[in-house]
Order: C-alpha cells, then structure tokens, then sequence
C-alpha cells in the first residue's frame, strides 16, 4: 500500500526582535510493507547414504525412494506466512493422509488438504509462523506415477512460484 505522508516544517527566525515563520510541507510517497519478498527459492533432492546419513543435492530428478522438495526464503510482515502449495502428478497418485480414501481433511496445525477429483493432485492450505523460511518435501514410492510433477506456490498476496520435477523409476 501507498500513503502520502505530509510533514509540515516549521523553520523560526529571530531577527531584530521580529518573529518570522515560514512553512513547508514536504509530500512524500511512504511504502508500507505487505506482501512476501521471496528472496530465494531452491529445490533439492535426497536420501540416506549406506551409513545413514543424509545426502542432499541440488537437482528436480527424482529416483525411487528419493525425498524431493522446495525452500523459499522470504521477508514479510506479521506473524504468520500463508500459502496455498498445489501439486499436480503426471497420473492418479494415492494421497494417503492421514487416512485412505479422503479427499478431503484438516490437520491439528491447521493445515488443510484438498484432493482434486481425478486423484491427479492436491492442495494444501499452509499456515506457518513468519519466521522467513518455508518449504515441503515429499517421497518417491513405486506406487507414485512417473513423469512430470509440478509444484505450485502461491503465497497470500498473489505471487506464484512453480517448481517442476522429473519423476524416475
């Protein structure tokens, strides 16, 4: 949002006992910060090593029991950030949370999941604390059709990012 902000100034002279006043007004646009400044978006991919740990790598090609998702950092105001996170399979996938044959169903932490009609994607409602980084993973199961996946985020104030992954067996 824009505010005008008008800022009277008043500039006093003494001069030989005579008081003189003049008057400014200064008009000048003033930004009030709303929205989400995203200032970098990543995806990743990753599994355990044979030792167990951890091993992520920056990439959208998924194999087979990989984890794959997306970061956003961000800056905006207030004290929670929502979201709207679409996913959309390349073919009817199982969305089994938290129970089979759902469509559609709320979480504890308010999060909310919307199975469109074809079985080929999901919508979850996200509300996080504002703490300037966001994001989501998911697995690569046999069961999970292989093709191109793409993931949509789009925040509270309308601006979009996409993300796109390729599926592998």
């Amino acid at each position: 949002m824009i505010y005008r902000l008008s800022v009277v100034f008043l500039f006093c002279s003494i001069s030989l006992n005579v008081l003189s006043a003049q008057i400014f007004t200064y008009d000048q646009p003033l930004l009030i910060e709303s929205g989400v400044k995203i200032k970098s978006a990543h995806t990743f991919v990753g599994a355990k090593d044979v030792d167990g740990e951890w091993k992520f790598r920056d990439g959208t090609v998924v194999n087979e029991g990989e984890y794959y998702g997306w970061i956003i950092e961000y800056s905006a105001v207030g004290p929670t950030m929502k979201f709207k996170q679409t996913v959309q399979s390349p073919g009817k996938t199982q969305w089994d949370m938290p129970t089979l044959g759902n469509t559609e169903w709320d979480l504890s932490d308010g999060t909310h999941y919307e199975v469109t009609d074809d079985d080929r994607g999901i919508a979850i409602h996200h509300v996080e604390d504002n703490e300037g980084l966001i994001g989501f993973r998911w697995l690569l199961v046999p069961e999970d059709p292989r093709g191109k996946e793409l993931i949509t985020i789009e925040f509270e104030d309308g601006q979009v990012k996409k993300f796109d992954f390729e599926l592998r067996g």
